[in-house]
């Protein structure tokens, strides 16, 4: 998955490590790099000493985050073959029971006894704000984040596979938007942040004319959009994991305003309770 994922993946992790008490491994000997060659691992680009869990990595691979985007998908997955270790490899390294700071968890699903609680809880029971480390990001998003004012908004657009899973994930439109911009009522300027222009360019027009700046992953990384939608007071998250963790994690937003509901179906709530919800259907 994605940047949004990968915390979510690094939360649960946290949270059943700190039910267990345990330090917390994070195998990466298998992972490969998946079917979207634009995706990296980008959780080593967080600063996580500040986290009450103490958080190592295990076997990461390099030649992986340098020839994700070069590579087919069936080469990419015949490296991982070659050069990668089986699980038989690693599990006696990683299980051993004299190891008493790794726990290991198998399969798809963890309980929701180590991981039910809602986002301020979270942060609270277990400590959990990683940092994106400033000395990964480009002089020009120093520059760009000068510019920032008080009282201007961060729009998140998210895209991508959404538009191909319609019974899963609601799309964004203006109307979302310009309802958002009427619930933070005062407001300078509108800087939008985007996955897909061209998508954003049909659905959003509206949004699009009346950005003061935009930016999407031609300009600039996602890690470093993740670092600047943490710098506004007003924040607009689409139903990401994305956007949502970066006003989570945001020590300056003041005002956050999110979709509802983020997944079609059984979604729960759990997000902050001071976050505003507009109706993505309305």
């Amino acid at each position: 998955g994605g940047l949004g994922n990968q915390l979510h993946q690094l939360a649960a992790g946290v949270a059943i490590a700190g039910e267990l008490k345990t330090d917390l491994r994070l195998n990466l000997t298998t992972l490969n790099l998946g079917s979207n060659g634009s995706r990296r691992f980008e959780i080593d680009n967080f600063d996580l000493g500040n986290l009450k869990t103490k958080v190592s990595f295990v076997g990461k691979s390099s030649y992986s985050r340098l020839l994700a985007k070069k590579l087919s998908r069936r080469i990419r997955l015949g490296l991982d073959h070659l050069f990668l270790p089986s699980p038989e490899d690693y599990r006696d390294d990683l299980s051993d029971p004299s190891d008493q700071i790794c726990a290991i968890r198998d399969g798809y699903s963890i309980s929701g006894h180590f991981v039910d609680f809602t986002w301020v809880e979270f942060a609270k029971r277990f400590g959990f704000e990683p940092r994106v480390r400033e000395s990964v990001l480009s002089p020009s998003t120093f520059e760009i984040a000068q510019e920032i004012e008080e009282q201007d908004v961060a729009v998140h657009l998210r895209f991508g596979d959404f538009l191909t899973l319609p019974g899963l994930f609601p799309v964004l439109k203006d109307e979302f938007v310009m309802r958002s911009l009427g619930v933070i009522g005062e407001y300078n300027k509108v800087w939008l942040f985007t996955d897909d222009l061209l998508s954003a360019s049909q659905l959003c027009p509206l949004t699009i004319n009346s950005s003061h700046r935009i930016y999407s992953p031609n300009e600039i990384s996602g890690l470093e959009t993740f670092w600047l939608l943490g710098r506004f007071s007003n924040v607009i998250t689409a139903n990401s994991t994305f956007s949502t963790w970066a006003a989570y994690l945001s020590k300056k937003a003041k005002c956050v305003v999110t979709p509802t509901p983020h997944l079609l179906g059984a979604w729960v709530d759990h997000l902050p309770e001071a976050w505003k919800r507009v109706s993505i259907n309305e």
